[in-house]
């Protein structure tokens, strides 16, 4: 699976992707890269203490499971529930990927349900209608 890198404009994506080439190149720098990453690549929002608290939640998981699925401690799931600590690097891009997807399934349920609804109310509608009268 390939990764898709979301940039802050298509401008911002074709310098980055130059930058990427001279990279590879060996014309630029690891240091010179990471300042372009930094300037072209969308941010990755930082997450409330409320906001990771209920992701937490709504996936069923304790503390201690939830930890695990990041790969770090319990206590510091706990420290960023109370806001005393914040995610960062690949823990920030996982709660952030499993945000969305959930907002995703959220709207895929939805969506599923009005279907159904929609596919129930056909069941008990008329099945022919006369209208000429």
């Amino acid at each position: 699976m390939k990764k898709t890198k979301q940039y802050r404009s298509p401008l911002m994506a074709s310098i980055h992707e130059t930058a990427e080439d001279l990279h590879g190149a060996d014309l630029m720098n690891k240091l010179t890269m990471r300042k372009f990453d930094a300037m072209c690549l969308t941010p990755i929002p930082r997450l409330k203490p409320k906001q990771i608290r209920d992701l937490r939640l709504r996936e069923g998981a304790s503390q201690a499971v939830f930890a695990r699925y990041l790969n770090v401690t319990t206590g510091l799931i706990s420290q960023w529930e109370r806001g005393e600590k914040h995610p960062q690097g690949t823990s920030l891009k996982l709660l952030a990927f499993g945000r969305q997807k959930w907002a995703r399934s959220c709207c895929m349920n939805a969506e599923a349900k009005r279907v159904t609804r929609h596919h129930i109310d056909d069941r008990h509608a008329p099945e022919s209608v006369d209208f000429s009268t």
